[in-house]
């Protein structure tokens, strides 16, 4: 798919990597809201 269609496998790339930090970013995020709960105990 890469040597046949770079241009799809460009889109694709960059579809896979906004998906990838959207999650990593709500996982930091939740993260962080468990240490802020963990603070105040």
């Amino acid at each position: 798919l890469l040597h046949e269609r770079p241009e799809l496998a460009a889109k694709i790339l960059r579809a896979l990597c906004r998906s990838l930090s959207d999650r990593l970013r709500e996982t930091n995020d939740k993260i962080g809201s468990l240490f802020k709960l963990a603070r105040h105990f």
